[in-house]
């Protein structure tokens, strides 16, 4: 007693905090131990033992005491699973809690191992509840693994099997995984719809922690969309959860810094910067790193608005040093860098000010070629891979007719010796037989040329990809390397350098998406969403894009009323955007200096065109997918072929009258196609789960 006393008097409040739960935590995990090995039962029957522990891990995780007792009981369940049919149905919970002690441990290519061959077994036993928690946790991995195609085909399979009856806990979790794997794709529509979704189920679960999670994601949903009081709200809807349940208060620092961010947007400083604080606070409490930056970089902006020069610096300097820990993403640093730049700025430091613009433009340039190379990678990986399988089935083929061609040499053999007993009667059967024979070998070797035409249809492919890429990729990687030497050399940037270099970067950028959305659609993996839409507002985004390529050349860029106001297309508006940047880019490359550029709608029956004029040396024909294209002199062309045909759509080219420009005429489909029932090119599958 004595000695308890003086532990107590001697430990703070956190340290005897932790020590209690360590000593709850042994203590528990002794009782259970005990229990476990106290019946004769618990000896003899591994299936008995292995109930026990899931039943304990179960419980562990519904109270959110994720600690050495629930790992503890999973690791000495591991031995006995050897002594338990893989079928049965102990055997595949407690496999669905070691699926969760690796999503914990965040060893996602463990859970892939373990859960494949577990949905088989809960498929064959028609287990469906337990089928989709471990699909649940298989789309995890895939979300984290960055394989967003696979991780979206086993949400939307996991949600079809928990519609009916719902379960609103893994529909809740199901749908944050599946908006953050839109997020990747940067499709912000299915974000807003299935962050919604996610909210509606969240608000709905049993478990606290799902709802408390599902506040917070309703809270960044209506931040982002610029409602800052309703974000207010959903916030503080978490601060009272937490208040009711203290075991949730490792979700305060998110509930903090989101508060910090809406004061912040709804121009309230004083309020910013007590949650901000708040938040640094909690946040260094619980180790969270990535909050303790949020925060931080919250405070430098609440501090410049508050005219607090120096402390915004300092803040600055703080999250800098923060941003360089390990495990940081580098969208974080780039941010530090960028307002510590401002913040030296502001205290009249220039030289620092400049010194951290360079490394901004130093960190923002390798994030930009790793990207490059990484979707250069991917297509040039993807094409390997296919070529390999397209070799792989020919082999077999090959393979399996060898294999064949051995035994019927066999049979013809053993026909032989039985045609000479039986005589001509049997030696017209086989003869029979032998033609039948000689048929299916054909039929075979027409299949294995096919194949082989196939494989080098995709070299070809891989070929004329990769050497438009290291032609058209030169020009303005040099165009950027030379723009670059002349701003570190130069004390000053002339005012000319900078729009040069930003017409090369656009080019770049622009060449980087054609090569992406041409190589998806070789591989099959571009996917079209016609959906209706105004064509003059995309026209203008596009303009704006390269209204300093347009200001260079001096062009007068003239609408037309009558596109102003033109009736709204049916297309995928991604796609329409990628083929008007295209043409525009062309239009003003070819123009001349004072030249005019056009844009005008035509009217045909029940479709309507852009036009696109400009004054240029002139080109005539007409567009078709694919690499065939001959009247396409580069991969800009090809591309907006392939996605015109794609929107059943078609993209021509003519002469001006006068021969002294060119006249482009892009056609889509009116969005009453849908509603007369006309079959579209390219519009996809619905998906049956």
């Amino acid at each position: 007693m004595v000695l308890l006393i003086t532990m107590i008097q001697t430990f703070t409040f956190q340290n005897l905090y932790r020590f209690h739960k360590f000593f709850l935590t042994t203590l528990c995990l002794v009782s259970f131990s005990i229990s476990t090995h106290s019946t004769p039962l618990s000896n003899n029957d591994p299936a008995s033992q292995l109930k026990a522990y899931t039943q304990l891990a179960q419980q562990l995780l519904a109270r959110q005491q994720l600690d050495s007792t629930w790992q503890q009981a999973l690791k000495l369940g591991m031995p006995l699973l050897k002594q338990v049919s893989d079928t049965a149905l102990v055997g595949r919970a407690f496999r669905v809690e070691v699926i969760n002690m690796y999503l914990q441990q965040r060893n996602f290519h463990a859970v892939i191992k373990t859960a494949k061959p577990l949905i088989l077994s809960c498929r064959q036993a028609n287990d469906k509840p337990m089928e989709g928690r471990v699909r649940y946790g298989l789309c995890t991995a895939y979300s984290n693994l960055g394989m967003f195609q696979e991780c979206i085909t086993e949400a939307l399979y996991t949600i079809g099997l928990f519609q009916q009856p719902p379960n609103h806990d893994i529909l809740a979790l199901t749908y944050t995984v599946l908006a953050r794997a839109y997020q990747e794709q940067g499709d912000s529509a299915r974000v807003n719809q299935y962050t919604t979704l996610s909210v509606r189920h969240g608000k709905l679960a049993e478990r606290t922690n799902i709802r408390t999670v599902s506040f917070l994601n309703e809270g960044e949903l209506l931040l982002a969309k610029g409602q800052f009081k309703k974000a207010i709200e959903s916030y503080n809807t978490v601060l009272r959860i937490i208040e009711t349940d203290p075991a949730l208060t490792v979700y305060g620092p998110g509930a903090s810094v989101g508060l910090a961010q809406a004061f912040e947007q709804n121009n309230q400083p004083n309020e910013a910067y007590r949650w901000a604080t708040k938040a640094t606070e909690e946040a260094r409490l619980y180790g969270d790193l990535a909050t303790e930056i949020e925060s931080s970089l919250t405070l430098v902006r609440v501090q410049a608005m508050l005219k607090n020069n120096k402390a915004s610096l300092v803040m600055a300097t703080r999250a800098l040093r923060l941003s360089n820990e390990v495990g940081v993403p580098p969208i974080a640093r780039l941010t530090a860098l960028k307002l510590f730049s401002e913040a030296q700025e502001r205290m009249g430091n220039p030289t620092a000010a400049l010194k951290a613009t360079r490394q901004l433009a130093a960190l923002t340039d390798s994030l930009n070629q790793i990207n490059k190379a990484e979707a250069i990678a991917t297509a040039e990986t993807r094409f390997n891979v296919k070529a390999k399988n397209a070799t792989i089935d020919l082999l077999n083929k090959n393979m399996a007719l060898r294999q064949q061609q051995a035994q019927q040499e066999k049979q013809t053999a053993l026909i032989v010796i039985a045609s000479l007993v039986l005589g001509f009667l049997t030696v017209g059967f086989f003869w029979y037989r032998a033609r039948k024979t000689s048929q299916l070998l054909q039929r075979q070797k027409a299949e294995i040329e096919t194949q082989a035409r196939q494989l080098a249809e995709i070299n070809g492919i891989k070929d004329q990809l990769f050497s438009i890429v290291s032609h058209d990729l030169r020009g303005p990687v040099m165009s950027l390397q030379q723009g670059l030497d002349r701003l570190e050399s130069a004390t000053q940037a002339s005012s000319d350098a900078l729009p040069r270099f930003r017409q090369s970067v656009n080019a770049v950028a622009s060449l980087t998406d054609n090569v992406l959305c041409w190589s998806l659609a070789q591989m099959g993996g571009l996917r079209t969403h016609p959906q209706p839409f105004g064509v003059v507002e995309v026209v203008e985004d596009v303009l704006t894009l390269y209204a300093p390529a347009i200001a260079q050349k001096n062009l007068r860029v003239v609408i037309s009323p009558d596109l102003q106001r033109a009736a709204s297309i049916l297309a995928d508006e991604n796609q329409a955007e990628i083929v008007l940047r295209n043409i525009i880019q062309n239009a003003i490359q070819f123009s001349p200096v004072g030249g005019e550029l056009r844009f005008e709608v035509e009217q045909q029956g029940d479709s309507q065109s852009l036009l696109v004029i400009d004054e240029g040396p002139g080109f005539e024909g007409q567009l078709s997918s694919g690499p065939q294209t001959k009247t396409s002199t580069g991969l800009g062309l090809q591309v907006v072929g392939d996605l015109m045909s794609r929107n059943g759509g078609s993209a021509t080219f003519a002469l001006r009258t006068d021969r002294s420009g060119t006249v482009v005429r892009l056609r889509w489909p009116s969005p009453h196609t849908i509603e007369s029932g006309t079959a579209l090119v390219g519009q996809p599958e619905k998906s049956v789960i």
